[in-house]
This record gives structure tokens, C-alpha cells and sequence, in this order.
């Protein structure tokens, strides 16, 4: 099988996993187990957490002991973590049990990302980057649903169940990932020494921080939605547990579907031009959901952000590509992850605090805003 293609696979079955125990699973279970909003936006936080501290070391450590050595570490939490969820019945156990699930995206992130840079070439490297996080995206799309319907049949159990089941189905085709052909060899310094030698090149490149430093905003907006979208959903709107479902569901065919293309656009035309644009709109969009309460006028709004991340999303993976050394690519997209998930771990915290003493819109109006402001900020501080 293509390599390119059976990681899309790999990728498929591992986000499926993890979303068919995230959302809109997650909030509301955290919800029936009468936690605060504060309490349901830590614990919703908590996997993310790990990947602030993990996701830089694991991409570097990609490039010192392999890609598949720790492919497969990551992989091995997606298989088996789902079925904790059964264990955890209050905030301190459910906030662990999150933290470990972290594990899973905080090693397999940002070493898929260098492994699809590794057979990528520099023009075709949105393109390739794009297809992929679109394959992840199909997983991120059927997560949703499919965990939507079974909590709506069966209660929290099934969409654990099902969430084990495929983060299984990954490992067993990433063990038989053809280690020797895509292993990265290292000569010369010792690992220790190349591994700080990497982060090192990394943090000193300003515009590899600033492009992280914007998707750390675009998750951190996007947080707080996956979080709080379900319960404004739910007790402000009255949607049922399987329209919530399909809000998400809709959010990641947009962007999906659209990643590949935009990717491609953004390889052909420039990276600076694409993220901007799709920040100032996707913060506009953002701003305008509290204004509508039809269930189809919100699905098309969240539609129009999804569209916009994807906008965002597949030019920024490649643009920190175009701006690392080959032999850095696993720490250039470690950093990028962990700046990432600093924003993602937060906007459930902040959009917690929002919530618990203001309200909902707030909540809107605070990151739509921070999106926008965001864009005009990069187009002054990137000058590619």
C-alpha cells in the first residue's frame, strides 16, 4: 500500500477514536456527573494539557529515535484509554483519565505531520499536508456523529465502547508501518545533544513562532466552541443530543472538504494572504452565532467557521514546514503543536470563567473578536 495513503488510514481510525469519546460525549457526560462549567471546561482542557507538555518533546524525539517507534506510543493510547472512561465517575478521575487520552494526539500529532513532511516535496507540501488532516478530518466528522446517535440509543457506553474499538483497528495497521523506509538516521552528535540542537533552531526562528502563535489562537476560539456549543446547544437553544451531533459533524465536513483545495491554493498563491482571511472571517462568523437560535441557522454558521479553519489551518502546517530544516521537522511541528494546544487547553478554561460570570454570548463575543484582532496582527507581522 502507498505510505502516504495508509497513514491517511492510520490517521482515520486513530481521530475517529478519539472523537467518539470527545465531543459532544464528553461535555455532557461531565454535565450528567453534575459538574460546574468551570469543572467541565478543565476537564475537557485536561487532554489538551498534556499536549503542551508532550507535543514538542515527542516531535523532537521523532527525530532522534524514529517516527515509527513513536507513532506507535501514541497510537497505543488511543486503542486502550477509552475504555478508563467506564472508571471515571467524578471530576478528579475523569480529569486523569482525560489527561492520559492527551496522550494519544500530544505523540501521534505532530510525528504524523513530520512524517507526511518527510514525503512531501516543497510544492506540493500544502497539498499533501491538507489531504491528510482532511482523512483525520472524516474520522473527526463520523466521531461526532455516530457518538451523537449511540448516546442518544444506549447512554455514554456506547460511544466509549465504539472509541476503544477503532483506536485498536489503528494499532494493528500501524504495526505494520515498513519502519526502515521512513526512519530518520543520526550521525555524528550524540541525541541528547541533537534533540536540544533541534528545539533550539526552532524557538530561535521568529516566524515559525508567530504562524504557531496564530494557531494557537484559531484552537483557542475553536475550544471553547467544542466545549460550550453542546451545552448552549442543549439548554439554551432545546436542540436534542443527535442535532448537536450533527453541528460538529457539519463543522468538520466543511473543513475537510474544502482543506485539500485550500491547501493547493495556498502552495500556489502564498501562505500570509490565506491565514489572514480566514481569520478576520472566521471571527466574524464567530461572533454571530448568539444572534440566532434556529437550529438550521446555527448549523450554517458553524458550517461558515468550519470553512474558515480550514482556511487557516492548511496553510499554517505548511508554512512551518517551509520554514524548518528537513532535520528539524519533528521539533518545528512539536513546537507548533504545543503552542497549539496551549490555545485549545485554554479556550475551554477562559470560556468556563466566561460562562460561570457573565453568560453565553460573552462567550461569542470574546473570541469572535480575539480571531479578528488576530488577523490584523499577523498581517503586520509576517512580511512572507
Amino acid at each position: 500500500m502507498n505510505p502516504f495513503i495508509k497513514l491517511c488510514i492510520i490517521g482515520f481510525l486513530a481521530f475517529l477514536s478519539y472523537t467518539l469519546a470527545r465531543f459532544p460525549v464528553i461535555p455532557l457526560y461531565a454535565e450528567s456527573l453534575h459538574l460546574t462549567p468551570q469543572q467541565i471546561g478543565l476537564v475537557v482542557a485536561a487532554s489538551t494539557l498534556t499536549g503542551v507538555f508532550f507535543k514538542m518533546p515527542s516531535g523532537a524525539l521523532s527525530d532522534i529515535v524514529g517516527r515509527k517507534t513513536m507513532m506507535l506510543a501514541g497510537i497505543c493510547f488511543f486503542a486502550f484509554t477509552p475504555f478508563f472512561y467506564f472508571l471515571a465517575k467524578d471530576t478528579t478521575s475523569l480529569f486523569v483519565v482525560r489527561m492520559i487520552h492527551g496522550f494519544a494526539t500530544a505523540i501521534f500529532g505532530p510525528v504524523s505531520s513530520a512524517l507526511i513532511s518527510d514525503l512531501a516535496h516543497k510544492k506540493n507540501r500544502g497539498q499533501l499536508l491538507s489531504t491528510y488532516s482532511s482523512a483525520n478530518m472524516i474520522g473527526r466528522t463520523l466521531g461526532p456523529l455516530i457518538g451523537g446517535w449511540l448516546l442518544f440509543l444506549g447512554g455514554f457506553y456506547l460511544p466509549f465502547l465504539a472509541s476503544g474499538i477503532s483506536g485498536v483497528l489503528a494499532l494493528l495497521m500501524a504495526i505494520t508501518w515498513p519502519q526502515e523506509n521512513f526512519e530518520l538516521q543520526v550521525s555524528g552528535t550524540s541525541r541528547r545533544s541533537q534533540f536540544y540542537k533541534g528545539l533550539k533552531e526552532v524557538f530561535s526562528n521568529k516566524a515559525i513562532l508567530i504562524v504557531s502563535l496564530v494557531e494557537c489562537i484559531q484552537y483557542l476560539a475553536n475550544g471553547a466552541l467544542e466545549c460550550f456549543l453542546p451545552i448552549y446547544g442543549k439548554n439554551v437553544i432545546g436542540l436534542l443530543e443527535w442535532q448537536i451531533g450533527i453541528l460538529f459533524g457539519i463543522q468538520v465536513i466543511a473543513t475537510m472538504l474544502s482543506k485539500p483545495f485550500l491547501g493547493t491554493m495556498s502552495d500556489q498563491f502564498g501562505r500570509k494572504p490565506q491565514i489572514i482571511f480566514g481569520l478576520v472571517f472566521g471571527g466574524v462568523t464567530y461572533l454571530l452565532i448568539p444572534y440566532f437560535n434556529s437550529f438550521l441557522l446555527i448549523l450554517l454558521l458553524v458550517a461558515v467557521y468550519g470553512l474558515t479553519i480550514a482556511v487557516v489551518t492548511s496553510a499554517t502546517s505548511a508554512f512551518v514546514t517551509d520554514l524548518s530544516e528537513k532535520q528539524n521537522y519533528g521539533s518545528a511541528h512539536g513546537v507548533f503543536g504545543t503552542i497549539m494546544d496551549i490555545g485549545h487547553a485554554s479556550g475551554p478554561i477562559l470560556g468556563g470563567l466566561l460562562v460561570a460570570s457573565l453568560n453565553y454570548n460573552s462567550l461569542f463575543l470574546c473570541f469572535g473578536a480575539i480571531l479578528v484582532i488576530a488577523g490584523a496582527g499577523f498581517s503586520l507581522l509576517i512580511n512572507k
